[in-house]
């Protein structure tokens, strides 16, 4: 007798978790980035995974795109360290840190 409202509950539970949009925003998902980088904004070589890029070599310069669109509202989460990081959209500058 005790097992149906238990059952009620874990069933109204599972519904709340999957009709909360909250609850997928809050789960990290990797993008991938593709495109290019420069260290002197002239000479532009493509990025791949086995690209050594390294600052040591002057201002390290990166422009391309994610492997998805981002959701509207979604915090974009960027690792800088002792860097300066531009982000745009269509042309438009949406953060800029230096």
């Amino acid at each position: 007798m005790m097992l149906l409202p238990i059952l009620l509950a874990v069933i109204c539970l599972f519904q709340m978790v999957k009709n909360n949009n909250q609850t997928s925003v809050a789960i990290p998902k990797p993008y991938v980035f593709s495109g290019e980088y420069s260290y002197d904004g002239e000479h532009w070589y493509t990025y791949n995974k086995e690209s050594e890029m390294s600052a040591l070599e002057g201002n390290l310069i990166v422009k391309g795109h994610l492997d998805s669109d981002i959701m509207e509202g979604a915090i974009l989460n960027i690792y800088c360290n002792h860097i300066g990081v531009s982000v745009y959209i269509n042309g438009e500058a949406i953060y800029i840190d230096t």
